[in-house]
């Protein structure tokens, strides 16, 4: 396999950061548009190296080993204001 590299800018993406990748370096990735990545880093030789990893995993699978019941689901607190009722203009 031929070693692909690509100049990107960090750019804002709503809450986020991210980065546009080609269509060259995708293909040379063995990824396409829609994959779900797992995202992690390393040093070496003083500097980062960021790996992309495809998630193949299927919702089964992620969750075959949860013991939870739908009573015993607790809501993230990050969520709890996504249950107040409308009170603009919403169109829902």
């Amino acid at each position: 396999m031929t070693n692909q590299s690509s100049i990107v800018k960090l750019r804002p993406w709503g809450n986020s950061n991210g980065i546009i990748i080609s269509k060259s370096i995708l293909k040379a990735a063995n990824l396409e548009v829609g994959d779900n990545l797992k995202i992690k880093t390393k040093k070496s030789n003083g500097k980062t190296i960021v790996e992309l990893e495809p998630v193949t995993q299927t919702l089964s699978e992620k969750y075959a080993e949860y013991k939870g019941t739908p009573e015993s689901y607790q809501q993230p607190k990050d969520l709890k204001d996504w249950d107040t009722p409308s009170t603009g203009q919403e169109i829902w």
